[in-house]
């Protein structure tokens, strides 16, 4: 008898302490959770922490080599290197060093196309941006740059198991995004042209690269983007300013308020010396140009090509084409929520 009571008084005690303990722990919940995830993340594998070790180290003397490359790049070219978006807040370390490592991966082979280099299937791109290096003269510290970060992230996207610390994969993913918009800048872009050591030639026309692009001003816009598909179809929109922004937000220069997979700043063209070019601002849907999408480095405009923000579809059109609008075309919006830049 006495042993049954007391089994039943160390029952109440269990019991009184489960009643105590659940609520507690339901109140506690996301402290509890992020407890266990503290745990769960500590790297217990020797070889994947000295992988950590050492893919920070690497990225570490990458960000020193790279100083120098702006001011060789910017010393041959008239337009400055972009300065990549914020991104990868959201996105897990592996995650963001693969998307960067696509990033490099697609420059090169679009720097590789427009230079006719072939690209053979067992060339790797290691190789690839070698033979660039050879044919536009690249600097030593650049290739070097390419190959590293496309070596890491390789390493990443090879190995499920590998993910870098957050802060190392950020550091990557800024480092991976200079490289690509350098290259664009040496390969896909117009280089300065070289003081000449005589006196020049008589004048004459000079030739533009991209489809001869008059400078834009008010009232003589370089080119008219002509709305083909979407919410923007049947209107025009001057570009009319060296820097000619394109998005949702109010202060864009061409407004597109009626698509809703537009971001607020989408993407912009920049004139430069008789060129367009095309650049994608960090935007969530993509940039598009005759459907290749703009990943990094700017992509050339020329007259007839067709761009594609969302569901708004536009054709480049000759700046001398503003003033054959069709009779039927509509008056230009009275809505301030409309486009800022309208043709008629």
């Amino acid at each position: 008898m006495d042993l049954l009571i007391e089994i039943l008084e160390k029952f109440k005690v269990l019991l009184t302490t489960l009643v105590t303990l659940i609520p507690l722990a339901f109140i506690f919940r996301k402290q509890l959770g992020e407890l266990i995830s503290n745990i769960t993340s500590i790297e217990i594998d020797p070889k994947k922490r000295r992988w950590k070790i050492t893919f920070a180290q690497r990225i570490q003397r990458e960000q020193k080599r790279a100083t120098s490359i702006p001011r060789q790049i910017t010393a041959n070219h008239a337009m400055p290197a972009p300065v990549p978006a914020t991104g990868g807040a959201k996105q897990s370390s592996r995650d963001m060093v693969i998307e960067a490592w696509g990033a490099v991966k697609q420059v090169v082979h679009d720097a590789c196309v427009a230079n006719k280099i072939p690209l053979a299937s067992g060339m790797g791109i290691q190789e690839a941006v070698r033979r660039l290096g050879n044919a536009n003269a690249l600097s030593t510290d650049l290739v070097k740059l390419i190959d590293v970060v496309y070596e890491l992230g390789q390493e990443v996207a090879s190995d499920s198991s590998l993910r870098p610390e957050q802060e190392d994969a950020q550091a990557y993913w800024y480092l991976a995004y200079n490289a690509v918009n350098w290259l664009g800048l040496s390969v896909l872009t117009p280089k300065e042209p070289v003081p000449e050591a005589t006196p020049p030639p008589p004048p004459r026309r000079a030739t533009m690269v991209g489809g001869d692009f008059a400078p834009p001003r008010s009232g003589g816009p370089a080119a008219v983007l002509v709305g083909v598909g979407g919410p923007v179809r049947g209107q025009r929109f001057a570009v009319d300013k060296p820097y000619y922004r394109i998005g949702r937000g109010a202060n864009n220069d061409l407004r597109i308020a009626g698509d809703e997979h537009v971001s607020n700043d989408h993407a912009y063209l920049r004139h430069e010396k008789g060129s367009l070019f095309l650049f994608d601002h960090d935007s969530l849907n993509g940039t598009f140009l005759n459907e290749q999408r703009v990943t990094g480095a700017p992509l050339m405009v020329r007259h007839g090509d067709r761009i594609r923000l969302g569901e708004s579809v536009f054709e480049v059109s000759d700046s001398a084409a503003k003033a054959k609008i069709d009779k039927d075309q509509p008056d230009a919006p009275k809505d301030p929520s409309s486009s800022r830049s309208y043709v008629r």
